[in-house]
């Protein structure tokens, strides 16, 4: 795919919060093209909303010129969405987590820019780190790199004073064949420990690439950080 090409998307879970806000999102873009938005709660065979259609079951849009289908549904739907993207030739998945309501257009395109232009196996974003109360904030989630920008660590409490961390930015794009591994996988104790579900696949040895953006996001993780928005 060329980068000027436009990334040709299918949206399921549409009429959620998350779906509103990416929608608006990427009404103000030209790289972004959605092509179908997908969510059951449909009752007509086809809707719109916000300017674009919307149908109750992904088997009626998913076809071979999808680029990325983005999801924010349970891991039940999700693994249905990656058999049914292996079966129709979809490469490229996105899971973006529901506490991200100033999620940003380029995030989206710039992920899976960095997926097709490098083939990695999950690609995922972070940001700089601003003040010392984020690199001390349990709740914030930091990574450090090696050279080649995969992730080396994901740690809510640092403990390499020699690295340079870097605030986690949780939106995920995952190879198709790799989330299907990927959600197969037991939790490893790792994961269980840090509540990090990232670190099952670094026990598991999938690398997993690391953008860094300017995308300065507040995403929701406790419920203080309600008061930043209007929701």
């Amino acid at each position: 795919m060329s980068d000027n090409k436009k990334i040709k998307m299918i949206l399921n879970g549409a009429l959620g919060r998350m779906g509103g806000y990416v929608l608006d999102a990427v009404s103000d873009t030209n790289d972004i093209e959605i092509l179908h938005g997908v969510d059951p709660s449909v009752t007509n065979a086809i809707n719109s909303y916000k300017g674009v259609n919307v149908v109750p079951n992904i088997d009626n849009v998913l076809n071979k010129d999808i680029d990325v289908v983005v999801d924010f549904t349970n891991s039940e739907v999700t693994m249905d969405i990656v058999n049914k993207c292996r079966d129709n030739n979809v490469d490229l998945i996105i899971n973006l987590q529901g506490d991200m309501p100033n999620i940003k257009p380029n995030a989206i395109s710039k992920l899976v820019k960095l997926m097709r232009n490098n083939n990695c196996d999950i690609g995922t974003l972070a940001s700089s780190i601003n003040n010392t109360s984020e690199l001390t904030n349990p709740n914030i989630v930091k990574v450090c790199l090696d050279d080649n920008n995969y992730a080396l660590k994901f740690e809510r409490d640092i403990s390499l004073q020699d690295q340079q961390y870097f605030r986690h930015i949780g939106i995920y794009a995952y190879r198709s064949e790799i989330l299907k591994k990927f959600t197969n996988l037991d939790q490893t104790e790792t994961e269980k420990k840090f509540k990090l579900e990232q670190l099952r696949a670094l026990d598991n040895n999938i690398a997993i690439k690391i953008l860094i953006t300017n995308f300065q996001h507040r995403s929701i993780d406790i419920e203080n950080d309600l008061k930043h928005y209007e929701i």
